[in-house]
């Protein structure tokens, strides 16, 4: 009796393992398959037309920016009266 109690606890773990290495194979497949899916994104992300970066430069309309910079800068702020 007590032989075929140890045989079915064997039996019950040696289930239990299985389950846990298919869970595990599993998390490991969808792991590789997201960092995969991460670093084509990467990849696809980092190659750049040469031509169009050739071609391109920068316009400023410095007139805007000095505009911007001054609205920012020089505005006049209203002080807060805090003792009424």
């Amino acid at each position: 009796m007590r032989f075929y109690t140890q045989m079915r606890s064997f039996r019950e773990i040696d289930r239990f393992y299985i389950i846990l290495a298919a869970a595990v194979v599993i998390v490991g497949g969808l792991v590789v398959y997201g960092v995969r899916g991460i670093f084509e994104t990467l990849n696809t992300a980092n190659r750049i037309d040469e031509e169009v970066i050739g071609d391109a430069d920068p316009r400023l309309n410095v007139g805007k920016l000095n505009e911007a910079h001054d609205a920012v800068f020089k505005r006049q702020l209203v002080p807060l009266d805090l003792k009424n």
